[in-house]
């Protein structure tokens, strides 16, 4: 997994085009940061998933945050449209997982990190292999997203199986879900709290979950508007959907997505025409509680 721990804005259109091999219909942009010695452990980035897109009911040891930039998908009956979002908690089973076969498909910003109880996220660059490595003992089926093993035949969830062979074959440990399913999130429902200095245009509360994190705000920003530098205790991610920033002498538009670490300096971002920004804050790995939100 690449590993960018320095503070870091990524555009879009400059990262690799990566075609999942876990499951199939998937391709994705993203930049991975692993520094486990200090608790990171997380992948932040977009994807976009093909007309028909299927993966069955499944959890992970990690959790999730994904936005939808463009088009629909539907979890177990629960459709989930562009501009809505949705945080799937470390070990809640969620899923099955459509994208309607007749569209033009589903386009998300998405991350996977490592939840409240812990355990390190397995990288897709580790995943991609040990797909590869238990292709000697079974068969994948990317399409269903199962595996089937060749001394029982025995069919489970590819996850599991990726999950098991990592643990040399122990069956994964997933951590009690602190919620029971996956929130959806509707953005367009919230009202913007009252402009806070620099911001101008306001800023939506969405969530905030656990004792960690993370918490969700979509902060929107008149031109000239600003987010101010600093040092915190707390890991940041952004994604820039519309309009155009700066930092550091950089001018990123959107999609460009960030990633800035806890107690490292964060470099003061400005809006250089109106723009919109999805922004994560949580705690790295054994570090301090996160505070109710101050931006």
């Amino acid at each position: 997994m690449p590993t960018h721990i320095e503070p870091g804005f990524y555009r879009e259109q400059e990262q690799p085009r990566i075609e999942k091999d876990v499951r199939h219909g998937i391709v994705q942009w993203y930049q991975g940061f692993d520094d486990w010695a200090n608790g990171v452990s997380t992948r932040i980035g977009t994807a976009t998933l093909k007309a028909g897109y299927f993966a069955p009911r499944h959890r992970h040891t990690f959790a999730q945050f994904r936005y939808a930039i463009r088009g629909a998908i539907t979890y177990a009956g629960v459709r989930i449209e562009e501009g809505d979002c949705v945080y799937v908690p470390e070990g809640a089973l969620y899923g099955e997982a459509q994208v309607d076969p007749d569209g033009d498909g589903h386009y998300w910003a998405d991350m996977q990190f490592s939840g409240p109880a812990g355990i390190r996220y397995c990288s897709p660059p580790e995943m991609e292999a040990a797909r590869r490595e238990i292709e000697s003992f079974g068969t994948v089926d990317s399409h269903a997203g199962t595996f089937t093993y060749f001394e029982d035949n025995r069919t489970v969830d590819i996850m599991d199986a990726l999950y098991a062979h990592l643990m040399d074959g122990e069956v994964p440990d997933f951590p009690q879900s602190r919620y029971h399913q996956m929130i959806h999130i509707r953005p367009s429902a919230f009202r913007p709290r009252a402009a806070l200095a620099g911001h101008e245009a306001g800023v939506k509360d969405l969530l905030q979950v656990t004792e960690v994190g993370p918490r969700v705000m979509e902060i929107a920003m008149d031109s000239g508007g600003f987010i101010d530098g600093g040092q915190q205790s707390f890991q940041q991610a952004f994604w820039l959907l519309e309009g155009t920033i700066e930092m550091t002498g950089e001018k990123y538009d959107g999609i460009s997505f960030g990633y800035f670490p806890a107690d490292k300096p964060f470099p003061r971002l400005t809006a250089l025409e109106d723009a919109r920004l999805i922004v994560l804050h949580w705690s790295p790995v054994n570090g301090p509680s996160l505070a109710p939100s101050h931006v």
